[in-house]
Parts: C-alpha cells; structure tokens; sequence
C-alpha cells in the first residue's frame, strides 16, 4: 500500500460585479418562480436619525433565504471543496538507548496526519475509509513500518448544531460561496440598498415584518417570552408587503457591498454599490439569537450594517463563514412576461 499523499485539487468561485438593471423599468416586467418583483423608486436609506434618499431600479428578490438542502446540492453538483479528509498514522521509532534518560524507551510511537482530499460531497469523502482501513500496516519510502489509525473527514464549514434541517436557512456561509450560489441561478447577492428597500416593503416599515411590528408572530426572534431552541424552516411566518419571508430573524443576510461608512455624496445616492474595495463585507438583518444581547444584532435591522472580519479572502486558512449569516439572491426583472 503506498503511503498517503496530498491531494492537489483545487475548486475556484468566480465573483463579480451586483445584479443591477438600469434605466426606466416598465412595471409589467416580471420574474422567475420564487423571486418577487420589487418595484423602483426612491427611498429613505438609513437610520431613522441619518437618512439619505436613494434610488433603486427595479428588480427581483428571492422570496426565500436559500435552503441547507439547496446549498448542498449546489456545491455537489459544481464540485465545490467542503470536505477535508485526513489519514492518522503511528510508526514505531527506534532511538539510541541512553541511560542518562533512562525514561526514554528504545522505541517510541510517532503520530503523524495526513491530509490526502478536499471532497465536494460527503459520500466522496467517505470512500477514503474503504481505501485506509484501520489497522492496516505499510512501509514509508524511508522503510519505517507505520499503522493505519483512521480516516477523519472534516466539513470544513458545518451548519449550525441548531440548523441543520434540510429546509432550515443555509447559515455559517463564507459570502464567496453566496455569491458564487447566486451567480450559477443568474444572479448575484442584493445590494445594500437593493436590501434595504426590499426588507422596508412597499410601506416602508422601520421593521422588517408583515405589519411593520417587532412581534414573536410576525418573525423567529428568541425572547425572554418565548426563547428558541432551533432556527426554523425558511417562509413559516408572513410574508412582508413584498413577498419577501424572514426579511428579520431566522439568521441575518450577507449583501454584496464592502462595508464602509455611510456616504451622503449625491454620487452614491443612484443604485448604490458600495465601496470598490474593503476588508469586511456587509451583513444585513437579524438573528434569532443574538438580536437581544449582542453588539453586532440589535432588534433594528433596517438602521444598521453589521460585518466582520476574515471575510473577503478565499482560501483555507482565512476564509470563513458567519455562524448566524445566511443569504437569498436577485436578478434583473425578465423583458416580457411571456419569458416563464
């Protein structure tokens, strides 16, 4: 059997450019099946004290956050790396036999770890077990005789223990692979304003619920009153005036935007995108969880931006996901309704 070694597959994501239509948008233009249409028009952007009128053209919104079963079948189908698969050895090293030592046996067990694949799915991962079996003996290149320990497969970005059902919001997502999920479905994450106009409905409610109010009915929040265990199923509770579910709770919402401090340059008051460059990206909404006692939720997700760190790099070691960031996608509103 030959010793393991390291696998050099790699998968890339493509990001680009937002999902912007503009120009006058005819109002009988409509949208594919889960999406809704979301009209254009001006807004107030912003905390209630510090707004700023801005201008959205129109566009389509995902009715629903994108589901842990849709995610998974996304990155299966495009051989997305999630899985990361190790080989645990021991070997039994002969030292020089020192008696000033005397504790040092003549032999000693080695350990070592070798990561041997990045695997797209779970069953991929598994078939390494059928390859290293525990037990197992062989010989190294240097003649050392080493013993199988086992095979450790690690999702290199697990769900939440409290989100794991198949319909539950697809959460601890690094924004990469949102946006790169969004892209394959002919579209792209929302703007910040593009989310802040849609979460606002058609009545521009300061809360992002059905009526406009901060009630358990009306969103999956946690509360004194009523404390949650779990997320639940995307779309349970009402929908906004726009069609939209879980615009507030059930995890927050990755945008596309690089965060930056609010601009009141008439520039940036026309379809914003945001900065061209930056460190952390913009993550927008509520979570069930932290929104009561945390400083990066508060119970007014239309009035603040929240982000972190270690976002923006794609790669291994850096890369990470938000363990209450979920995400949903726009595209532009088709040309004609005879497009379905």
């Amino acid at each position: 059997m030959a010793t393991p070694v390291q696998s050099s597959k790699k998968t890339a994501i493509d990001v680009t450019t937002p999902v912007l239509i503009t120009g006058d948008v005819p109002h009988f233009e409509q949208c594919n099946e889960g999406y809704s249409y979301i009209p254009d028009g001006v807004f107030a952007m912003g905390d209630p004290n510090e707004t700023r009128d801005v201008y959205v053209s129109a566009f389509c919104m995902e009715e629903k956050k994108v589901t842990r079963s849709e995610l998974d079948q996304y990155m299966e189908d495009k051989n997305i790396e999630r899985y990361e698969v190790t080989v645990k050895t021991e070997a039994r090293v002969a030292t020089p036999h020192d008696k000033k030592y005397h504790w040092l046996p003549e032999w000693f067990k080695s350990h070592s770890s070798t990561i041997i694949d990045m695997a797209a799915s779970l069953e991929e991962a598994q078939k390494w077990m059928e390859t290293y079996t525990a037990g197992e003996k062989f010989k190294t290149e240097s003649g050392h005789k080493e013993v199988i320990l086992g095979v450790e497969i690690k999702d290199l970005y697990p769900p939440p223990s409290i989100a794991k059902g198949p319909q539950n919001p697809a959460l601890n997502v690094p924004w990469e692979w949102a946006q790169g999920y969004c892209q394959a479905h002919d579209g792209g994450l929302p703007t910040e304003a593009q989310w802040e106009k849609a979460a606002r409905g058609p009545e521009h409610f300061n809360y992002a619920t059905a009526n406009g109010k901060l009630e358990e009915v009306m969103a999956h929040l946690s509360t004194t009153s009523r404390p949650l265990k779990e997320y639940a199923d995307v779309g349970l509770y009402p929908a906004n005036g726009y069609g939209l579910f879980d615009m507030l709770g059930n995890g927050a919402e990755w945008v596309h935007d690089w965060y930056a401090p609010y601009s009141s340059d008439p520039r940036f008051t026309n379809d914003p995108t945001g900065p061209a460059t930056g460190v952390s990206r913009v993550i927008r909404g509520a979570s069930s969880f932290f929104w009561t006692t945390s400083g990066y939720n508060n119970p007014y997700p239309l009035n603040n931006s929240y982000y972190t760190d270690k976002l923006t790099t794609w790669n291994r070691e850096e890369a990470a996901g938000y363990p209450d960031a979920g995400f949903r996608c726009v595209q532009p509103p088709l040309k004609n309704p005879t497009d379905y």
